[in-house]
Parts: C-alpha cells; sequence; structure tokens
C-alpha cells in the first residue's frame, strides 16, 4: 500500500543518516580526534610565543597547561628544565629516553619550530617544540582518545540512534495517513463514479487538499 511504501522510504532515509554517524564514530573519529589536538597544541604554542616576556609568565602555562589537556615543559640550552606542567598529569611523557632525544634535536637543529610523533607502549605523543628568547618550549599532547570520552560519545549516539528510529517511524505514519487518506477518498469516489455519475468531487475537502 502508499503507507507502506511511503513508510519504508522514511526510515530508509533515517537508517542512511545513522549509518554514516556510527560511520564517523568509528572509522574517522580518531583522524578528527589528531586534527583538533594538533590545533590545540598550535594554540597553546601561540599563546607562549605571545606571552613569553611577561612577568606572570609561569602562570600563564599553568592555565595554558590546565585548560588545554597539554603537558609544557621550558627547557635552557643545557636540556635542563627550568619549568614543567606534569603537576596537571596531561599527557607528559614518562620514557626519559625518549624525551632526551627530541629535545636535544630540536636544540641542535636551531629551527624555530618542529613536530614531533612519539609512540610509546600504549599511546602516540604529538610534540611541539618552540624556540624562545633564551629557552626552548614543549608542549605536548596524548594522540589516543580518552577512554571515557569514547565510551560516552557512543553512548549518545546510541541515545541518538533510538530516538530517531522512533521519531521517524512516528512522522512516516502520520505523513503517510495525511497524504494517502484523500487519495484512497479519490479512488473510492471515482469506483462508485462508475455507479453512479451523479457524485460530486467539488465539495471533497480532501481532494481540495491534494489540489
Amino acid at each position: 500500500s502508499l503507507n507502506n511504501v511511503i513508510l519504508k522510504y522514511f526510515l530508509l532515509f533515517s537508517l542512511i543518516i545513522l549509518f554514516i554517524l556510527w560511520l564517523f564514530q568509528f572509522i574517522f573519529f580518531k583522524t578528527f580526534y589528531k586534527e583538533q589536538k594538533i590545533n590545540d597544541i598550535d594554540f597553546v604554542a601561540n599563546k607562549i610565543l605571545k606571552n613569553q616576556n611577561k612577568n606572570n609568565f609561569e602562570e600563564i602555562l599553568n592555565n595554558l597547561a590546565f585548560d588545554n589537556s597539554v603537558c609544557i615543559e621550558i627547557a635552557n640550552n643545557n636540556y635542563d628544565l627550568i619549568y614543567s606542567s606534569k603537576y596537571f598529569g596531561k599527557g607528559c611523557i614518562s620514557n626519559t629516553e625518549k624525551t632526551t632525544s627530541y629535545k636535544f634535536d630540536f636544540i641542535t637543529s636551531g629551527s624555530n619550530n618542529k613536530t614531533y610523533e612519539i609512540n610509546t607502549k600504549d599511546n602516540i605523543t604529538l610534540i611541539k617544540a618552540l624556540k624562545l628568547n633564551n629557552t626552548y618550549a614543549f608542549i605536548n599532547t596524548s594522540l589516543e582518545p580518552v577512554s571515557s570520552i569514547t565510551k560516552l560519545i557512543r553512548k549518545q549516539l546510541l541515545i541518538i540512534t533510538l530516538l530517531i528510529i522512533i521519531i521517524s517511524y512516528t512522522l512516516a505514519y502520520f505523513i503517510s495517513n495525511h497524504i494517502s487518506k484523500p487519495i484512497k477518498n479519490i479512488n473510492e469516489k471515482a469506483k462508485l463514479l462508475a455507479k453512479d455519475t451523479e457524485i460530486d468531487f467539488t465539495n471533497n475537502s480532501n481532494i481540495l487538499e491534494i489540489e
């Protein structure tokens, strides 16, 4: 029937939308997450460069590390740390050998900025290295989504999925009835017309709606 056809296409459209949502969640989520993290450390890097000469520079570093979930370290030419935000535990690298390696590489390279990716046992860490006036800044953040975040997103997506299916079915049911009812009335009138040619179509409100 016409109702079933409309209902079927409505639900098919909803399923396509849901498929796209789940596809982005499971296939492209890590890509988007990495892109967002790159934007985060670029933002922090720009803030550090702009505020490096201020008297409250350490306080600014603390706020940047806390607000953007990154680890910030400032080192001198001798590779000694003169500041670290490890107190917040935000994506800091604990592997001393790998930490020393990228710091040595950047300080000896003479570059103004450089980006590194460090693979550890359970994580991939992105590092942005900056040359300041007389020191060097190292900003690092985890490229692996926090498990609690992914669980929360998937729960929300499951709820959205159920809501879309219920709402789509309800809308499809009422819309299909609204469309098919006047068509059915026309069909019934047409059948009766074969028997009674005096039937009046002009006063039928459903027919006027279709027109």
